[in-house]
């Protein structure tokens, strides 16, 4: 991943694991989360909807810009999806995010979520 395949790129970035999004500062944080045994069937973003490509190199993954368009609508439709998911754990949130009016409202939402702390798994919802 030579740092000139990066340029352009604007934090966050996300990875879509089947509808599971997380969220990333750099795209060396999100390279290193994720498994390569993951990377088939995941989708890897910047907070614009410029696609990155992943590829395995032995254990490690590795992404660069892909080739092609931002697309700015395919991410928003993942976080739509991703916050439909949370109406039962995190109803404000799933609320706001259907009155989202673009991207950058969503990305804002993740990222307020990502910074909440994280429940365990016998915490109720709130």
């Amino acid at each position: 991943m030579g740092s000139g395949d990066l340029v352009g790129l604007q934090p966050p970035f996300f990875s879509s694991d089947r509808g599971d999004i997380d969220v990333h500062d750099s795209v060396q944080a999100m390279a290193s989360s994720v498994e390569v045994y993951d990377l088939e069937g995941s989708e890897f973003f910047d907070s614009q909807g410029r696609r990155l490509v992943a590829t395995a190199d032995g254990y490690a993954v590795q992404l660069a810009v892909g080739d092609g368009a931002a697309e700015p609508q395919r991410l928003d439709l993942l976080l739509r999806s991703y916050f439909r998911m949370l109406e039962q754990t995190r109803p404000s949130f799933s609320e706001r995010a259907k009155s989202a009016q673009d991207l950058a409202e969503l990305v804002a939402l993740r990222t307020e979520l990502d910074r909440l702390p994280r429940r365990r798994c016998w915490q109720a919802p709130g």
